[in-house]
């Protein structure tokens, strides 16, 4: 953030402003999304949501008084929680694939003939755990987003 402000001083325009923000604050939020998403509590997603919202008050000088959507709106970008949830979808579809060197922790996939019988199909069984404080990312993945992999829409 400092160095936002020191570029915003220098004399930089939004555009770029924004294309550094992009690159280098969104990517230290977003460092290990797949890994840790599941486990975030909603009040360190509120914190990171605030990072991005003082970044964009720092490069837009007319958002002050603005709503965060209208923010996000204004700077053409997608809130962090949304973000989080498309970088997860594309990790597993990424492991789906038996090509990934990750492929072997999902679990053994169900066979055609028995996923024929049900109205959503899911290639994967769901893996319950007693707690979700203990869930691993790849269960919690497959629970959660497995139908959009296998349905898009």
């Amino acid at each position: 953030m400092y160095f936002l402000k020191q570029l915003k001083r220098a004399g930089l325009s939004s555009i770029h402003l924004l294309e550094y923000s992009i690159a280098v604050i969104r990517r230290v939020l977003e460092y290990c999304v797949p890994v840790c998403h599941h486990a975030l509590t909603k009040q360190q997603s509120k914190q990171m949501e605030a990072i991005q919202k003082r970044a964009i008050h720092i490069i837009f000088n007319f958002t002050r008084g603005m709503s965060y959507t209208s923010m996000l709106y204004a700077a053409s970008i997608n809130t962090l929680a949304s973000r989080r949830q498309d970088i997860c979808q594309r990790f597993l579809r990424v492991i789906t694939q038996p090509s990934s060197c990750l492929h072997y922790l999902l679990p053994a996939p169900r066979e055609q003939s028995f996923t024929a019988r049900f109205r959503s199909v899911q290639k994967y069984p769901r893996v319950y755990t007693r707690t979700s404080r203990y869930c691993s990312f790849i269960i919690y993945s497959l629970n959660n987003y497995q139908d959009k992999i296998t349905n898009p829409i």
